[in-house]
C-alpha cells in the first residue's frame, strides 16, 4: 500500500508539474505578444494603479516598467489636458471604461513623457476581469503626433489654396469687368 501511495504521489508531481509548465508556457508565450506590439499597452487595477507595461509603452513614454508598476498612472501620464488644464481622474475616459464596465475609444489625447513632453494619443480602454470579478482596465495606444502634425500642415495648406483660389477668381473678375469697359471702346 505505501509503494502504491508514492507512485500516486509522484505521479501527482509529474501531473502538477505538467500544468505547471502548460501555463508557464501561455504566460511567456503572451509576454512575447504583449513585448512585440508595436502599440503601448498598459494595464491598471481597479485603484489606477499600473499592473503591466509593454516595451512600446515605455519607449513612447521615457518611463521603465519598474518606474510604473504599482504607482498611479493617471497622475504620472495623464493628469493635464494639453491646452494645460488639470485631468482630474474622475474625469478621465481610461478610468470610466473600468467603474462603468464599458470599452472606451478616444481618438484626440495627449499623454504625458517622463521628460515632460506630451505626445498625442489614440487609445482604446478595455475593462478585464480576474475570475469574473471587475479588475482594472487595459489600455492599447499609439503615439499619433506626427499624423496630427501632417494633418495641421496640411488643413493649412488647403486654407491656403481656398485663399488663394479666391483670390484668383477674385483678379479675374475684375480682368474680365476691365476687358469689357475696355472692348466697346
Amino acid at each position: 500500500i505505501r509503494e502504491e501511495n508514492e507512485a500516486k504521489h509522484r505521479g501527482g508531481l509529474l501531473r502538477r508539474r505538467s500544468i505547471h509548465g502548460f501555463f508557464r508556457e501561455i504566460e511567456v508565450e503572451n509576454q512575447l505578444i504583449l513585448e512585440a506590439s508595436g502599440e503601448g499597452i498598459y494595464g491598471i487595477n481597479a485603484e489606477g494603479k499600473a499592473t503591466f507595461v509593454n516595451r512600446a509603452a515605455q519607449e513612447m513614454l521615457g518611463w521603465s516598467a519598474d518606474d510604473l508598476i504599482g504607482q498611479d498612472l493617471h497622475q504620472i501620464i495623464h493628469h493635464h489636458h494639453l491646452n494645460g488644464d488639470r485631468f482630474h481622474a474622475h474625469e478621465c475616459p481610461i478610468y470610466d471604461s473600468f467603474r462603468r464596465d464599458i470599452t472606451v475609444r478616444v481618438d484626440d489625447d495627449a499623454f504625458w513623457r517622463k521628460d515632460g513632453k506630451p505626445i498625442l494619443v489614440e487609445y482604446i480602454s478595455t475593462p478585464i476581469y480576474d475570475h469574473g470579478v471587475l479588475a482594472g482596465a487595459v489600455v492599447i495606444f499609439r503615439d499619433v503626433t506626427g499624423r496630427k502634425e501632417t494633418e495641421k500642415k496640411l488643413h493649412r495648406a488647403l486654407a491656403e489654396v481656398e485663399k488663394l483660389m479666391f483670390q484668383l477668381e477674385q483678379e479675374n473678375d475684375y480682368l474680365l469687368t476691365e476687358l469689357r469697359h475696355v472692348r466697346p471702346h
